[in-house]
């Protein structure tokens, strides 16, 4: 701890450092007995006139996936409407191996073929941009399938910003071009195959990428080993957010956060339900403030259905000194923005309140 600070605000980082290391450990729980490969789709379903009025197209990939991977050997998880908590959930779980994801992106939700606002987008059920949640993935995960219109170019990007750095069993597999569900999808489940499967022993009709469904049999290696990689550890500054809902906030105003640090992908606030709070501690990268020199997070709330306009109203705890952070307000002191809100702290950060911790939890 850093000499120079006042005892007060080192008792802070000490508590806070605390914190962080007890938050990290309680999400460490032991792992389940089998590794897990999950399917999220987050899609409506169109009237196709040869299809019955009941027909349902997540329905529709769940069978296929269960299909392909249900004698995998492969625990499998199902979240059909899912939106950036799930997603981030799921990236973040060192017992994930392979995911697919299936929704609208790129131009897919362009109208007369011109590709408009929705460019560089990956959007959920609900129109939420989820991409930046795709900036971490866990390095235990070996296979992420995206079935969705011209995302390629968001994950080489990605890439080339050194997003994946830890990432060295990844295989990503998105397309450039336009896509239905089901064909890219069946096209996805046969090129997993050579991270989750056994060649050998799988069954791909490599002639039928686009209409066949393989049966997946893992290899043997891969339903006994654990992430396989090394969990990274950095410099980073932790900060615990919160945010609390007064008891008669009605329930449809309270959503979850995405929480953003200068574009960067932090984590996922969940919405607290009146009358409570909920809390999230994220980690600032030391690589990042040193380079940056901000202390800006932005919140955006996740759109749904029966939303209402969202109520965001946050507090850190991060150690530093002054311990209040801003809010971005007009000059009549009205929070700029509806959906999200943009906080700063209005001192800079110190290297005697930055720590080392482990990026990911891992087995």
């Amino acid at each position: 701890m850093s000499a120079f600070l006042p005892g007060s605000v080192r008792s802070s980082v000490r508590s806070l450092f605390i914190f962080a290391l007890a938050f990290l450990a309680t999400r460490a729980e032991a792992a389940p007995a089998r590794p897990v490969v999950a399917l999220l789709t987050s899609v409506s379903t169109p009237r196709i006139w040869y299809r019955p009025r009941s027909w349902q197209l997540p329905a529709e990939l769940e069978k296929r996936f269960r299909q392909a991977y249900g004698k995998s050997g492969y625990e499998l998880r199902v979240y059909h409407g899912a939106g950036p908590r799930e997603l981030a959930e799921v990236l973040q779980d060192p017992a994930i191996r392979g995911v697919f994801w299936v929704s609208h992106s790129g131009s897919d939700a362009s109208t007369d073929g011109e590709p408009a606002q929705w460019d560089d987008t990956i959007l959920d059920l609900h129109g939420n941009d989820v991409k930046e949640v795709f900036q971490r993935i866990h390095p235990g995960i070996r296979w992420l399938g995206i079935v969705g219109c011209n995302s390629a170019a968001i994950f080489e990007t990605f890439r080339s910003e050194g997003f994946y750095r830890d990432n060295r069993l990844l295989r990503i597999q998105a397309f450039d071009a336009r896509i239905d569900a089901l064909p890219g999808f069946a096209f996805s489940l046969n090129e997993s195959v050579t991270e989750l499967g056994d060649p050998v022993r799988s069954q791909v009709d490599q002639e039928a990428r686009w209409t066949s469904i393989p049966k997946v049999i893992a290899r043997p290696e891969l339903i006994s080993e654990g992430t396989g990689s090394v969990c990274p550890k950095v410099r980073a500054l932790p900060v615990r957010i919160i945010q609390d809902a007064p008891a008669g906030q009605p329930a449809a105003s309270l959503a979850d956060l995405v929480i953003l640090w200068e574009g960067r992908f932090l984590g996922v606030l969940p919405a607290p339900a009146p009358g409570e709070s909920r809390d999230l501690t994220v980690l600032l990268e030391e690589e990042f403030l040193r380079r940056d020199r901000k202390l800006k997070i932005k919140a955006e709330a996740v759109r749904r259905v029966d939303g209402l306009e969202p109520f965001i109203s946050l507090r850190f705890e991060s150690g530093l000194s002054p311990s209040a952070w801003e809010i971005f307000s007009d000059s009549q002191g009205r929070p700029i923005g509806t959906w999200s809100r943009l906080y700063r702290h209005p001192g800079g950060f110190d290297t005697g309140s930055i720590g080392e911790f482990a990026r990911y939890v891992c087995e």
